[in-house]
């Protein structure tokens, strides 16, 4: 199964406390949850893809 993901466009991750993980704070914007393991995994399989990463998690909010 081929990657939906093209080059340069953009996941955009969105969800509650689980989904935020801490992404607020400048030094990891992705937070320290499943949305940086996620990111970093897919960028580890494809690094040809110049895909950014986009996470709106917002703690207390249900998804």
């Amino acid at each position: 199964m081929a990657f939906a993901i093209k080059d340069g466009e953009t996941i955009l991750l969105i969800g509650d406390s689980i989904t935020d993980c801490g992404r607020r704070a400048q030094e990891a914007p992705l937070g320290n949850g499943y949305v940086r393991i996620f990111s970093e995994n897919v960028t580890a399989t494809y690094p040809e893809l110049n895909i950014r990463y986009v996470n709106k998690g917002i703690g207390g909010n249900r998804a």
